[in-house]
């Protein structure tokens, strides 16, 4: 395959790494609490260069952090991250996965952007209930310093 199509199809010399996140709450957050979490987050994700893609609700978090320009997270990134959620006092436990294929495995950004705002709920609570609130994090485009925070209510019908 000729040069130009690797790097437009982000393969060989032109792979770019990243590594999935998972999380999960000691205790459920109050509302000020989940969006310091989310201020802070991603001020060490942005200082870093990198960017997130995933989501969190009152159980758990999950996502999947790669490079915000061309090239890959760095193993240090994966260390400094993780180091950096298990410091929380509101976090349980924290897992990262290995260096991965950020354009072409099944956890990249938007896959895992998908997986949070298609989810099914089941409960046993009454019908009408709000469940919990939760936030999607899309990552912003190249170009762009902006995410899109997708906030939604869930509630069982």
């Amino acid at each position: 395959m000729r040069k130009r199509l690797r790097k437009k199809k982000h393969i060989g010399e032109f792979q770019e790494l990243g590594f999935q996140v998972e999380w999960r709450w000691s205790q459920p957050l109050d509302v000020d609490a989940f969006e310091q979490f989310w201020e802070r987050f991603l001020a060490l994700i942005e200082a870093k260069g990198l960017t997130f893609g995933g989501g969190s609700d009152a159980e758990h978090g999950s996502g999947f952090i790669c490079s915000a320009r061309p090239g890959s997270a760095e193993e240090q990134d994966r260390s400094e991250v993780k180091a950096w959620l298990l410091e929380q006092p509101h976090i349980a436990q924290v897992d990262v996965g290995p260096l991965e294929d950020a354009w072409h495995s099944s956890n990249r950004q938007y896959a895992q952007c998908e997986r949070w705002l298609t989810r099914e709920h089941n409960s046993t609570t009454e019908p009408g209930t709000v469940l919990r609130q939760e936030r999607v994090m899309i990552p912003p485009v190249y170009g762009s310093r902006k995410y899109t925070a997708h906030i939604r209510c869930v509630r069982w019908y």
